[in-house]
């Protein structure tokens, strides 16, 4: 029979074991940081916070824009153009008028109206002038890629890719009408490695921060419409929306940053990052807070423009909806 103090010997040799073997299979390793949430919220909560956005009816400021095309996205190449001004106006639920102007000159590089069915993209510079209309709800994805092969139009760069609903959905997105049965509002949690952009953070240091992922589905569709993405670190801040096609395919990501107080019960984004990946395109748009005017009255004719009438004969007009 084994006495104590052989079994006592054993378990010290079986325990040291064990810590060798350990100490061999395992070791640590250094990860991005989590970022624990601040802020907890069922589904109504989130759909309270978009559905805030109804009280901005309309929407007029100063804007920097910095366009980018992704013509060379699949070998990791784009093209950025010198940061341009412009003022833009928006009315609910998808009347838009966006002047651009050109970086130095000051002068009219293009406008774009949209009543909130029919659009016009107008092009300045005289040797590619361009009017182009179309409507709102159709994509254009053939004759878009049409027009970038076009020698004059290619001149315009992103300029001939650029749709309201692009800047509309971004802006002035729709509410959530939970009593609708054809629409369903569905949460969940995603978590994502990002940049650490909290104050005094190094350049480049990367965490793992958590999300409220809100998704909109039409009934009968296989893919969400859109999802809103909120922030747990930043007391549920709506930092993104992502819009899909009825195939799945995403439209547009759109990004939220620097938010501003307002007048209104709502915050707003100075700076909308917009990614269309399939118009091969980004635009990053910076409010002026200074010259921001809120639910002011803008006449309907703010939303419709044309060819100026002394360009004559000297402008092109292309109408996407006709068969040519």
């Amino acid at each position: 029979m084994a006495t104590a103090a052989m079994l006592n010997k054993i378990s010290r040799l079986v325990i040291g074991t064990l810590l060798l073997l350990s100490s061999c299979i395992s070791r640590g390793v250094n990860v991005p940081p989590f970022i624990s949430p601040t802020s907890d919220a069922t589904l109504s909560d989130l759909i309270v916070i978009v559905n805030q956005r109804r009280e901005v009816q309309t929407l007029t400021a100063r804007v920097d824009l910095q366009f980018e095309t992704r013509e060379g996205a699949e070998q990791g190449r784009l093209r950025r153009f010198r940061s341009a001004q412009g003022r833009i106006i928006l009315a609910r639920p998808e009347s838009i008028r966006l002047q651009i102007e050109a970086p130095v000159l000051g002068v009219n590089l293009a406008e774009m109206a949209s009543d909130g069915r029919r659009f016009q993209l107008l092009i300045y510079p005289e040797d590619y002038r361009a009017l182009i209309v179309g409507s709102n709800d159709r994509e254009y994805l053939e004759r878009t890629r049409e027009m970038e092969t076009d020698p004059e139009l290619k001149k315009a760069g992103p300029l001939v890719n650029i749709r309201p609903q692009h800047f509309t959905t971004a802006f002035l997105f729709d509410a959530i009408n939970v009593q609708d049965p054809e629409i369903i509002a569905v949460m969940e949690e995603a978590r994502r490695l990002v940049e650490d952009d909290s104050p005094g953070a190094k350049r480049g240091q990367m965490v793992v921060k958590s999300y409220y992922v809100l998704s909109v589905i039409h009934r009968g569709e296989a893919s969400p419409r859109h999802q809103y993405w909120f922030d747990r670190s930043r007391r549920l801040e709506l930092v993104g929306l992502k819009s899909f096609s009825r195939e799945g395919l995403l439209l547009g990501d759109v990004t939220f940053s620097d938010y501003l107080p307002t007048a209104l019960p709502v915050t707003l984004p100075s700076r909308i990052y917009i990614v269309r990946p399939y118009d091969r395109y980004a635009l990053l748009i910076t409010m002026n807070s200074q010259t921001m005017e809120l639910n002011r009255d803008i006449p309907e004719t703010a939303f419709t423009l044309d060819a100026p009438t002394e360009w004559s004969d000297s402008v092109r007009r292309v109408d996407l909806d006709r068969e040519d």
